[in-house]
C-alpha cells in the first residue's frame, strides 16, 4: 500500500508549493481535488490546468493517486455536467481512479435519491469504462449513499465493472462501526481509500493517530483483501497550517501501516 494526501487541505496554496510540501512530508502520491485550485471552468474541467497540475506533481516526485470531484456546493444540473467532464478529464491524464460522492437527501427522500443517483451514475460508469478508469463512489453520512449496504445496493443497481468504492474509514466508523467487517464485505470492489481519525463518532476529520479509531486493524483488513492501492489522508479544515498537518498525519498513518495504530 502507498501513502497519499488530498490537495483540498492546501486550498490556499498554489499547487506546486502544495506538492512540494506533501512530498517533503513523506507521501508517495496525491489526490487532486478538482473543486480547488481553479481546475473547474463553468461546467467543464480546465484540462490544460489539470495537465499542468499532473505534470507539476510528477516533477515533485508524486504519483497521481486519484482525481476527485465533490460537488456538494454545486447546483444539481452543474454538478451532473462537472461529473461527466471529470470522467473525461481523468481519462485524458491517465488517472486510474475518479472519486465522486452522492447528494444529500431531504427527510423521507433517501430511497428516491439513491435510485436517482444510480440512474445518473450509470452512464458515467459506461464512459469511465471507455476511458480506462474506474469511478469510485465515496459513502458518507447523511448522503444518499451512506454506508456499506447502500454501496452494495448501488453496485447491484448499476451493474458496471467500472463502478467501485472509495472507502473513507472515518465515514465507515460512523455509519457501520465495524470497519474491518465493512472492508471484508466490500472486498475487491474497494479501489481507493481515504484515511483520517475520528473521536466520539463525530464527523470531524483528525490526523491519523489523534482520534480513537484502531487504524492498524483497518490496515490489516485491507491486507486481508489484498488491497494494494493508496491510503490517502483526508483533512480539509487545515488551511491555516496544511504542511504541519501533513507532517503530523504521516506519522500516524505509518504507525497504522506498521501495525501500531491503536485506539487512544
Amino acid at each position: 500500500m502507498k501513502t497519499g494526501f488530498r490537495t483540498c487541505g492546501f486550498a490556499r496554496w498554489n499547487l506546486r508549493d502544495a506538492f512540494a510540501a506533501i512530498k517533503s512530508a513523506g507521501y508517495e502520491g496525491v489526490e487532486i481535488c478538482l473543486e480547488t485550485h481553479a481546475l473547474l471552468s463553468g461546467p467543464s474541467v480546465d484540462l490544460d490546468a489539470l495537465r499542468g497540475a499532473a505534470s507539476a506533481a510528477g516533477n515533485a516526485g508524486l504519483e497521481i493517486a486519484s482525481i476527485s470531484y465533490h460537488g456538494d456546493a454545486d447546483a444539481p444540473a452543474l454538478r451532473r455536467k462537472r461529473a461527466a467532464a471529470a470522467v473525461r478529464a481523468a481519462g485524458r491524464i491517465g488517472a486510474g481512479v475518479l472519486i465522486l460522492n452522492a447528494p444529500r437527501f431531504a427527510p423521507g427522500r433517501k430511497e428516491r435519491e439513491l435510485l436517482a443517483f444510480a440512474e445518473r451514475i450509470a452512464p458515467l460508469c459506461e464512459a469511465a469504462g471507455r476511458e480506462g478508469i474506474v469511478v469510485a463512489v465515496e459513502p458518507e453520512p447523511f448522503l444518499a449513499v451512506e454506508g456499506s449496504e447502500d454501496m452494495l445496493r448501488l453496485l447491484r443497481l448499476v451493474g458496471s465493472k467500472a463502478l467501485r468504492v472509495n472507502l473513507d474509514v472515518g465515514h465507515a466508523f460512523i455509519t457501520d462501526r465495524d470497519v474491518p467487517a465493512y472492508i471484508r464485505l466490500l472486498g475487491g470492489r474497494i479501489a481507493h481509500t481515504h484515511f483520517e481519525d475520528i473521536a466520539g463518532r463525530v464527523h470531524r476529520h483528525l490526523p491519523p493517530g489523534e482520534g480513537e479509531m484502531p487504524l492498524g486493524e483497518f490496515v490489516r483488513a485491507l491486507r486481508d483483501i489484498r488491497y494494494s492501492g493508496y491510503l490517502t489522508v483526508d483533512l480539509f479544515h487545515i488551511q491555516d497550517a496544511p504542511a504541519e498537518y501533513a507532517r503530523r498525519a504521516i506519522k500516524g498513518l505509518l504507525a497504522a501501516m506498521d501495525g501500531e495504530g491503536r485506539r487512544r
